[in-house]
């Protein structure tokens, strides 16, 4: 896979992924949890791949120099920084939620 060669965020997300897959073998939190956890990892994934596809087509029809462009790169990375918070914070919940005993 191409974006994993190029992409040294795509890789640093999937070491990150695996951290987490092994936080759940441990945990083991209830299925609702781990599908959670697991539907915003992929997401995380999916917009890193897609936000690398963005960065490759405005590179290949235009630089930086243009505002637009630009903005459309800033636009896709804020959309992969958006999701990463919000796994972050979906694993802090999941993690207060076991410290409490609550599962």
């Amino acid at each position: 896979m191409q974006c994993w060669r190029e992409e040294a965020s795509f890789r640093f997300q999937i070491f990150v992924v695996v951290l987490v897959i092994i936080t759940l073998v441990v945990l083991r939190p209830p299925l609702i949890w781990i599908a959670l956890i697991v539907l915003i990892s992929s997401l995380v994934l999916s917009a890193e791949l897609f936000n690398s596809a963005m960065e490759r087509l405005a590179d290949a029809f235009g630089s930086m120099a243009n505002p637009q462009i630009k903005a459309a790169k800033d636009m896709a990375a804020g959309a992969v920084l958006l999701l990463a918070l919000t796994a972050a914070v979906l694993g802090l919940f999941l993690l207060l939620v076991i410290l409490q005993g609550d599962v």
